[in-house]
């Protein structure tokens, strides 16, 4: 950056974490504050993969965890009202709605 403009100096590692760790947490309230005033329902999208490639993979256990993570994520934010789930693939589709019921 000083040979773009040498009077600019790069902020440390430290002050960078601090700061933007400030930053989001404020923009968090306030995203949590807007949901909670304008928002009666959410939809939620997400996506994974697996590898064929992975002989020890116990899907219950991934699918456990998958769920788990979605339902930390909605309570992270106080979302209690879920429209709809989209997921990347039909059968963990059906395991996302039946867990959200």
């Amino acid at each position: 950056m000083h040979a773009l403009q040498a009077r600019f100096k790069v902020p440390s590692q430290t002050t960078l974490v601090r700061d933007i760790g400030a930053f989001y947490a404020e923009e968090k309230m306030k995203l949590q504050d807007f949901f909670s005033e304008n928002c009666g329902r959410v939809c939620l999208t997400t996506n994974s993969w697996t590898s064929i490639q992975i002989f020890t993979y116990d899907d219950k256990s991934f699918r456990r965890g998958y769920r788990r993570t979605i339902e930390s994520y909605l309570n992270n934010w106080n979302l209690n009202w879920v429209f709809s789930v989209t997921v990347d693939n039909a059968s963990s589709n059906d395991v996302a709605i039946k867990y959200l019921k």
